[in-house]
């Protein structure tokens, strides 16, 4: 109780405004509290609310830009040079955004509760402290009011170490990036400076979890070769030749000693890296989740000594030598992601490998109820969405539901490694695909395999609707998930009054989810892996499947009450990634996390 009494008090003095005479004097205290709660045994001078202030004497010369993520958004640091930085929130306009930071080398705080400045959709605060050396561990708060208060990146107010964390510079390019000797899908070695031995795929496997160590560099060894390929917002994949598997940190740990593995790559944030050019030529990889950096274990310069992440210290056991092999890889072997060659053969993990079913077909009507017959199918081979099958539904406005993205004609889908991949991503763009016009189904066995990223904000679906006007053509959510949640939702929209236009609106629906459900619970379902959605859909009933486990029915037809008849008629597909809104009760985007998301779809299937 007093600790919370404590804290309540900080919080109060925290947010008296720097203003008039009294400005210094709250800053002051506020900054002595602040460290008081945070633990702190000593504190330093601390930088006053003022749009720039320098420190004579400071004398690291780099440059760096760094995006870091937690769960409640994304803040950039930029302009680390010479005991500098800019700290940037990416934003429409709130009630207001502070910034607190923190030298966690043992100074404390240098800066508390100073007001950022607002323009073009950003807030940004640039400061300067003796303390910003080279390899100084920053902690970094943007205090946020949305309407509901909260740290960005992460973290609680009182306690500076629960807030997101950076490595001041070690940085010789303007942006952060890779240097511009690395070219995005170029074919590289690379060697530990400490042992001078190479990045090395353990025993030529071809197999997920196999253990990342360092060997003596071979000659042209495809184990020791790695594809390094930018993701497009600062990051880079690292894939080896061999095996087309890339570097991945277990369990996507943040810990020091975190394991590094080879793993099938499905764009997670575990599996990217900032690849950064240091001042003596080498590069340091910083993993995207943990922010930590590749690091051979205890220094060893032996073979078969294990890679791990672990905190950046600038030792040589964290720098590494990448030199390029001349050739840049078309994808054979590669990543999963949609890039590369569609001929290499390789299908993302877990996927299957098909071909789709059907032809010119426009209507397809099952005649009985055995659905024992595959009678259309997109397998998604090749490199490309199939136009006879599927046209993009683009726009912006809401989509009736108050959601934020924008859908685009093709910018935001790829197909290749056997999959479908949709994107949401962190511009508010993603994509709605649909078989309208091209197929259209009534009746059968109607089921997608697929898996998808969670988020703050994510809304991925697979559904179908009626012709006509909504809710009276009828809607069939076979699989919708929001945010973080351990369930999906089924559920049938219809007009209560009729399926005709003149009957007069009336919105009926039915749904349940997957947990709590009294045909077979399905607890903590987890989305980002591979299941099965689908229905069995008859003149008189539908029937809800996840991984050929009944989590639902509704008894369908005019029989069955005003309305439902509209499922009596043929319906077409849609698969989509919406982005906030009624459903996931999240209507700014600054609340979205982990972007970009991903819908990957293995195959759509129809059997009658």
């Amino acid at each position: 109780m007093t600790y919370f009494f404590f804290e309540k008090f900080c919080r109060k003095i925290f947010m008296t405004e720097c203003i008039s005479k009294r400005r210094k004097y709250f800053m002051k205290l506020s900054v002595k509290l602040l460290a008081l709660c945070a633990g702190f045994a000593s504190l330093v001078s601390v930088t006053a609310c003022s749009d720039s202030f320098r420190v004579e004497g400071a004398s690291d010369t780099v440059i760096s830009r760094s995006a870091l993520s937690g769960e409640n958004g994304t803040v950039e640091v930029s302009g680390m040079s010479n005991g500098s930085l800019t700290v940037s929130y990416t934003s429409n306009p709130l009630y207001y955004a502070r910034l607190f930071v923190s030298e966690g080398n043992g100074a404390g705080i240098v800066l508390a509760n100073c007001d950022m400045n607002y323009s073009n959709g950003k807030y940004t605060y640039t400061l300067s402290h003796g303390t910003f050396v080279n390899g100084a561990k920053i902690y970094i708060c943007v205090l946020i009011n949305d309407g509901t208060e909260k740290c960005v990146p992460q973290g609680i107010l009182a306690s500076s170490t629960s807030w997101a964390s950076i490595i001041y510079g070690n940085d010789s390019s303007s942006g952060g990036a890779a240097s511009s000797d690395i070219t995005s899908g170029g074919v590289y070695t690379i060697v530990n400076k400490g042992s001078g031995k190479s990045l090395d795929n353990d025993g030529w496997s071809k197999d997920q979890g196999t253990n990342i160590i360092q060997w003596d560099l071979g000659s042209n060894q495809s184990n020791q070769q790695w594809k390094i390929e930018s993701t497009g917002d600062g990051y880079y994949s690292v894939s080896n030749i061999y095996s087309g598997f890339v570097l991945d940190v277990n369990d996507w740990s943040v810990n020091n000693g975190g394991n590094v593995q080879q793993y099938g790559y499905n764009r997670q944030a575990n599996q990217q890296w900032k690849i950064e050019k240091l001042d003596d030529g080498t590069y340091r990889f910083l993993n995207r989740n943990s922010n930590l950096a590749l690091d051979v274990s205890g220094g060893s310069l032996d073979n078969g000594a294990n890679v791990q992440q672990w905190e950046w210290n600038g030792t040589n056991a964290q720098r590494w030598i990448v030199s390029s092999t001349g050739s840049v890889s078309s994808g054979t072997g590669s990543d999963g992601s949609g890039s590369g060659s569609s001929n290499s053969g390789y299908i993302m993990e877990g996927a299957t490998d098909g071909n789709s079913v059907g032809g010119n077909g426009f209507s397809y009507v099952a005649y009985d109820n055995n659905f024992d017959t595959l009678v259309w199918s997109d397998e998604f081979e090749g490199n490309s969405l199939k136009s006879e099958n599927w046209v993009y539904d683009t726009g912006a406005g809401g989509w009736g539901n108050s959601e934020l993205e924008t859908y685009t004609a093709g910018n935001n889908v790829k197909v290749a490694n056997g999959v479908l991949d949709i994107e949401a991503r962190a511009d508010l763009t993603s994509a709605r695909l649909k078989s309208a016009g091209k197929k259209q189904f009534q009746y059968g066995r109607i089921e997608a395999r697929l898996k998808c990223s969670q988020g703050t904000g994510a809304w991925p679906a697979f559904w179908m609707l009626g012709n006509g006007s909504w809710p009276y053509c009828g809607e069939i959510d076979i699989m919708e998930h929001a945010n973080y949640d351990g369930f999906v939702y089924e559920t049938c929209h219809w007009n209560g009054n009729g399926s005709d236009t003149s009957s007069g609106y009336n919105h009926a629906w039915y749904g349940l989810t997957t947990n709590n459900n009294w045909y077979n619970n399905i607890s903590n379902l987890d989305v980002s892996q591979w299941h099965t959605y689908s229905i069995e859909w008859t003149s008189t009933l539908i029937k809800f499947f996840v991984d050929n486990t009944q989590v639902m029915e509704i008894a369908i037809g005019s029989s069955a009450g005003p309305g439902l008849d509209a499922f009596n008629k043929p319906f077409y597909l849609l698969l989509n990634f919406a982005m906030g809104g009624q459903f996931t009760g999240i209507y700014n985007a600054s609340a979205f996390n982990a972007l970009p998301w991903h819908m990957y779809v293995d195959y759509v299937r129809v059997y009658q």
